[in-house]
């Protein structure tokens, strides 16, 4: 067993009970994200017909449907590669946090902004209404995805908040610093 992942079982030992909680909801909330994005994906291939008239018309001369629909699909995995590295992003943060490195104040403090972010976008989820040919199932469990997501974040946070995990997370600074 390494030097490292001694220190890493001892860190974990440490941790108190509100940050192991708030470090389960947030991975629970990076596979759940990971699930919203691929289902997402899905959703846009099926439904593309509208960015594809859009490239269409965006162009000065006719492209072929081949092609057009291969730019379409192409926009589509770049978002759906832009928002996964996000999440990749995210993960990093959370296993920041959950090892109390140096830089877990501000990654508490970013995975905050994250949450924030989650749950307003779960809250715009009642304003939404599907659209294209596609089966309302989709939106369905999406959207329940995306509400699991927005409530997960607003858990981590509160947990991520009380005070003997602020004082873990800071203290382990202070003793590294």
């Amino acid at each position: 067993m390494s030097t490292e992942s001694k220190n890493a079982t001892a860190v974990s030992a440490q941790r108190p009970e509100p940050l192991r909680f708030a470090l389960r909801c947030w991975w629970v909330l990076v596979g759940a994200e990971i699930i919203h994005q691929i289902t997402n994906f899905t959703i846009a291939v099926q439904t593309r017909g509208q960015l594809r008239d859009e490239i269409a018309s965006s162009q000065s001369e006719e492209i072929s449907p081949k092609l057009l629909d291969a730019a379409t699909i192409m926009a589509l995995a770049g978002i759906t590669g832009l928002s996964l590295i996000i999440v990749g992003i995210i993960a990093w943060l959370v296993h920041t946090l959950g090892r109390a490195q140096k830089r877990a104040p501000i990654a508490r403090r970013v995975l905050g902004y994250f949450a924030i972010y989650f749950a307003l976008r779960a809250g715009l989820l009642f304003s939404m209404q599907p659209q294209g040919g596609i089966d309302v199932a989709y939106y369905a469990i999406d959207g329940c995805v995306q509400m699991l997501i927005g409530v997960l974040g607003l858990l981590a946070i509160y947990f991520a908040s009380r005070p003997e995990s602020v004082e873990f997370i800071e203290g382990k600074k202070e003793q590294q610093g």
